[in-house]
């Protein structure tokens, strides 16, 4: 696990959205930081950092320390961010009060390995992703960057689930009803589109033929 990431803060903001708005004006991220036995303080952070956990996918499994006027740090865990549907303009964030011990349930982003080595696609098959993430609890001081799912020994037609996979020492899925699939390995399609683009071609030679005739 990573470093805190630190995050400077301007602290007690007015609440309201004529204050939100103002400050994402200015160039701020409204925030909220609960939980922790403590009551919700509102603040306001410099957005940079946050768009840069979002390109690399890691937003909600990075640890932050916001630095307050006061310098006080908050030991906190990206929860909930809401982004304009239109413009992609990030509007809010929340963030959970957490200490290293605190265990929790996180987005893990899933990277797939050993493509190369992998029987079913060597044999022409597909990799149907089913998710691109998996939940999983794990304590705040060792949540993993992402989970690595080896593609080695897979063939096509097998289906890929959570069980398949070796998870960090102390992180478990945080669905615990079922064995939930991740991918699988899919026949290829072509022999069906082709045999589809021979039949259209077929139709379209029958109805030219027809046409000369009349």
């Amino acid at each position: 696990m990573s470093a805190a990431i630190e995050l400077q803060a301007v602290e007690k903001i007015k609440s309201g959205k004529g204050s939100a708005r103002a400050l994402r004006r200015q160039g701020y991220l409204p925030c909220v930081v609960y939980g922790g036995g403590k009551d919700p303080v509102s603040m306001a952070v410099d957005p940079a950092a946050i768009k840069q956990q979002l390109r690399r996918d890691t937003l909600f499994t990075a640890i932050y320390d916001i630095i307050g006027g006061s310098k006080k740090k908050e030991h906190v865990l990206a929860r909930d961010l809401q982004v304009d549907p239109v413009t992609d303009e990030l509007l809010h964030l929340d963030f959970l009060r957490i200490t290293d011990s605190t265990r929790i349930n996180v987005p893990v982003p899933i990277q797939f390995d050993n493509e190369d080595a992998c029987p079913g696609l060597k044999a022409g098959g597909i990799l149907q992703l089913v998710r691109t993430s998996a939940d999983l609890s794990c304590r705040a001081a060792s949540i993993p960057e992402f989970i690595s799912v080896d593609l080695s020994t897979f063939n096509i037609g097998d289906a890929i689930r959570i069980s398949e996979v070796e998870l960090p020492s102390g992180v478990t899925p945080a669905i615990t009803d079922r064995d939930f699939m991740i991918a699988s390995i899919q026949a290829p399609k072509i022999a069906v589109e082709t045999d589809d683009e021979e039949s259209v071609e077929e139709a379209a030679s029958e109805e030219e033929a027809t046409s000369d005739e009349s």
